[in-house]
C-alpha cells in the first residue's frame, strides 16, 4: 500500500517539513550557507521540489521548477517516507541503487545534513497530518 496517495499528500507533508525547519534556522544553517540548489524529482506519485541554498531563507518551490541544480536526486515518495521514518536510511538507499542522483555527492554533503534535519522533526509533522499509532522516526537517516 502506497503511503501517499496524490502529489497533493506528498507536498502538504513535505511543506510541514520544511515550515517546520524554518521555524529553527540552526537546523537549516549548513544548507542555508551552501550555495546549493537541489532538486528532488519523485515517483509514485510524481511530483518535483527545488532547495535553494544560496542565500537563507532556504528556498521551497514545488512542481516543475526551471533552472539548474547543482545535485538532483530521483527518489519514491514512499521511500523518503521510509528513510525519514528510520525504517531504512538513506545510505542504504542510495548504495542499493533505489535513489538516483545527479551531481557531485561529496558537494551535496549540506544537502544530507538537511535530510537528517528533516528526519528528526518528521514524525511530529506527520503525525499532526495523518495520525499513526505507534509511528516514531527513530534510527539515523545516513547511518
Amino acid at each position: 500500500m502506497r503511503y501517499f496517495r496524490t502529489k497533493e499528500d506528498l507536498y502538504r507533508i513535505l511543506k510541514k517539513v520544511f515550515d517546520r525547519l524554518q521555524v529553527e534556522p540552526e537546523r537549516l544553517y549548513r544548507f542555508d550557507y551552501s550555495n546549493l540548489v537541489v532538486r528532488i524529482r519523485f515517483v509514485n506519485p510524481q511530483g518535483e521540489i527545488l532547495l535553494d541554498g544560496r542565500q537563507p531563507p532556504l528556498g521551497l518551490f514545488f512542481d516543475q521548477c526551471p533552472g539548474n541544480a547543482n545535485f538532483e536526486m530521483i527518489v519514491e515518495a514512499d521511500r523518503l517516507h521510509r528513510i525519514w521514518s528510520g525504517e531504512e536510511t538513506l545510505h542504504q538507499s542510495l548504495f542499493a541503487g533505489h535513489i538516483t542522483t545527479k551531481g557531485n555527492i561529496v558537494k551535496a554533503q549540506p544537502f544530507f545534513a538537511l535530510m537528517q534535519s528533516c528526519q528528526n522533526v518528521y514524525s511530529d509533522c506527520l503525525s499532526d497530518y495523518c495520525p499513526k499509532e505507534g509511528f516514531t522516526a527513530e534510527g539515523s537517516i545516513i547511518g
